[in-house]
């Protein structure tokens, strides 16, 4: 036991002195947020429920040189009233609700292309994050476990990723995949067209699903009158016994009357089978 606690002083003396010396030598950015919000939700049965939401985060953005840099966020999300008192002891001992929102390391400029690499827990959100999204205004937000490749140019951008949200384990049986590419063409002038791919899948235990989304995204405007489009069509194996076969699309539009302040006037319509 000794052995074990001296060890791990030597350890946390070690990460401390190199990150004291990354500190000195990369070009690093604090931030942070306090969010505190109330809601009140009224039900059919004409109940109210209401509650106080806090989340606070804590960033760390670390340029180390021009081609590499790291980022961690720790986040405490928690409901007011609904933990034991700081001040108790032992059942009724409040439980930490901190977390980690996002911790990975990027690498830029592979091979002298504008190609990067981005390896961790982060954020995926693409178009208007209606497939994709990293759902900011929950109190929790939306994080993903992934290694993402990067493509980057001024006519049109590629991310192509791997991410896991299901670990096989002695509960679950199974892992589960979430895998993508998405790529924006930017030459098309006043637009810029998205093309994508998506891939949900699971393990052997659970019938090997195996979802596929194909979707195309227009975004455009002209002078001050503003429009997307939307379609998304999806296949694939739902389980063993049953196909899925669903498709969606959204449209939207948007005048700017510069007079009036900047106010815009909109309209959009949704639908999905």
């Amino acid at each position: 036991m000794k052995k074990i606690k001296v060890l791990a002083i030597a350890g946390v003396f070690t990460a401390s002195l190199a990150g004291a010396a990354f500190a000195e030598m990369a070009d690093v950015k604090i931030g942070g947020e306090i969010r505190v919000r109330a809601e009140s939700v009224d039900t059919e049965k004409g109940s109210t429920s209401k509650q106080y939401l806090q989340r606070t985060m804590v960033n760390v953005d670390a340029k180390v040189n021009e081609t590499t840099k790291a980022y961690i966020s720790l986040q405490d999300s928690r409901t007011w009233g609904t933990e034991a008192s700081t001040a108790s002891t032992g059942s009724e001992a409040a439980e930490s609700s901190v977390d980690v929102s996002q911790a990975y390391f990027q690498l830029d400029k592979l091979a002298d292309q504008p190609l990067s690499l981005r390896v961790g827990r982060q954020a995926l959100a693409y178009g208007e994050h209606r497939l994709v999204g990293s759902f900011e205004w929950s109190n929790n937000a939306r994080r993903f476990d992934a290694l993402k490749l990067m493509y980057n140019t001024d006519a049109f951008s590629v991310d192509l990723w791997t991410a896991k949200y299901v670990e096989a384990n002695a509960s679950s049986g199974y892992d589960k995949d979430f895998n993508g590419i998405y790529a924006t063409v930017k030459s098309v002038p006043n637009n810029a067209i998205d093309l994508y791919l998506l891939q949900d899948k699971a393990g052997e235990n659970v019938g090997d699903m195996n979802i596929l989304t194909y979707g195309v995204r227009v975004n455009g405007k002209v002078a001050d009158l503003d429009y997307t489009g939307e379609f998304a069509l999806q296949t694939g194996d739902a389980s063993a016994t049953n196909d899925q076969e669903a498709s969606a699309y959204a449209l939207k539009a948007g005048y700017t009357i510069p007079a009036a302040m900047g106010l815009r006037i909109g309209a959009e319509y949704d639908f999905a089978s």
